[in-house]
């Protein structure tokens, strides 16, 4: 039987860099535009704080993400469609920097 295990991480990096390169900066603008520059950085910092520690806590993917969510709202943040996809872009960069290590 073939492995193709190899052809996956290829797929998941491809979409991670495409993710990463045409979708994020367009969110960013949009955050930019609504939140100022500022404040966009320091949510995108968080962000990555937050994912970085639900992986290392959490084992199930929706407990992560509730995680995530729920300690951006204690912060007041509200969580809409470009935070979701800024946090979706954090947890693809996160997995391929670990799959890289």
């Amino acid at each position: 039987m073939i492995d193709i295990t190899p052809i996956i991480n290829a797929v998941i990096l491809l979409v991670a860099s495409i993710v990463t390169v045409v979708i994020v900066p367009k969110v960013r603008a949009v955050l930019i535009a609504k939140i100022g520059e500022q404040q966009t950085n320091e949510l995108c910092r968080w962000i990555d704080i937050f994912v970085g520690a639900a992986e290392q806590c959490f084992a199930d993917p929706e407990k992560k993400k509730s995680y995530v969510v729920e300690k951006l709202e204690d912060m007041g943040y509200t969580v809409n469609d470009e935070v979701n996809g800024i946090i979706e872009s954090a947890v693809l960069q996160l997995h391929a920097a670990l799959r890289d290590y």
